[in-house]
């Protein structure tokens, strides 16, 4: 089977769309089936067989993911006919530039189109400021809208589509995780764990829980801070 994977962020772009998209494609590919990505080029990306490049526009000072910026041959030039039209399933990550993308490829060719919803987007509003409450209306719409415009939905996790239903989504919903490569994780050896826990004044015999992200409100960290309020009332040694 040929998968056309349209994203708006992959290599050299780090973050959990493209570790997801990376991983499902290797996956895949494991399987015996091709795997295309087409994504908004990087100034920084390599040439890889099967990946296609758009035009995008970068932030000079690398705070931002480049964002598509496709021209008017786009699909002369960036969606050859032979490529787009012997791909099996369509398969979208996000619901902007790509996403729509994909979906003019899966109606001009008549292929199935399924959607990854990875990110709340509508809990990104309070950067909106004043217009947040707008924004999210606005967002949470366009989720439904365009959730529906596709054959199947994939969701991370149970709760997100939980959400999505109430959003109003009325196509299929499956929960799908991204694995982990079981090889590419350790435990520390007991030395390793012993001068770091000298290094912050923790006692040996004591537990460490760890929180590994942005420190950003979408984050929920204030949530984190109140559960583990409770943690340490039940078990006292233990540090975050």
């Amino acid at each position: 089977m040929k998968v056309g994977i349209f994203t708006e962020c992959y290599s050299p772009v780090m973050n959990g769309v493209c570790v997801s998209v990376e991983t499902f494609k290797k996956a895949l590919e494991e399987k015996g089936h091709e795997v295309f990505i087409f994504a908004p080029d990087h100034p920084e990306a390599e040439d890889r067989e099967n990946v296609y490049r758009f035009p995008s526009i970068t932030d000079p000072k690398g705070r931002l993911y480049p964002i598509f910026f496709p021209s008017v041959d786009i699909e002369k030039i960036y969606l050859p006919e032979d490529v787009m039209g012997s791909l099996d399933i369509i398969h979208a990550q996000h619901m902007f530039t790509a996403g729509r993308l994909a979906r003019y490829v899966a109606r001009k060719y008549e292929k199935p189109l399924v959607y990854t919803y990875h990110t709340l987007i509508a809990e990104y509003t309070h950067y909106a400021g004043i217009f947040s409450s707008v924004a999210r209306a606005y967002l949470k719409n366009m989720s439904k809208r365009f959730c529906n415009s596709c054959d199947q939905i994939i969701t991370p996790s149970k709760s997100m589509k939980k959400i999505l239903l109430g959003y109003g989504v009325k196509k299929p919903i499956s929960v799908v995780m991204t694995g982990i490569e079981p090889q590419a994780y350790k435990r520390v050896s007991e030395s390793a764990s012993k001068q770091l826990k000298e290094k912050y004044n923790i006692p040996e015999d004591d537990k460490v829980l760890l929180y590994l992200s942005r420190i950003a409100k979408e984050k929920n960290l204030d949530f984190l801070f109140k559960a583990f309020v409770k943690i340490k009332k039940a078990y006292p040694k233990c540090h975050l």
